[in-house]
């Protein structure tokens, strides 16, 4: 009887152990997850403000580049005069 309980002590010691070793896992395994993600977050953040950036600087540019409406209409009336 009294190796019995020595046997089911050390497996209850066991057991205790094991687990202790897979809450070190998950929690070393979460806080990589977690770190991976935030990484993935930020870098997907930089990438969307960049873009944003890049149509500014393109939609500047192109508002930049456009005649001005007397320009645009002087334009207009000499292609109609050209084409008559």
């Amino acid at each position: 009887m009294k190796q019995s309980m020595v046997k089911t002590s050390e497996m209850i010691t066991l057991l205790d152990s094991l687990l202790e070793q897979v809450d070190l896992v998950d929690k070393t395994m979460s806080t990589s997850i977690n770190e991976a993600f935030t990484h993935c977050e930020e870098t997907y953040m930089e990438q969307v403000h960049r873009i944003d950036q890049s149509l500014q600087e393109i939609e500047v540019a192109m508002y930049e580049s456009m005649p001005s409406e007397t320009e645009w209409n002087r334009s207009r009336r000499e292609m109609v005069l050209h084409t008559v």
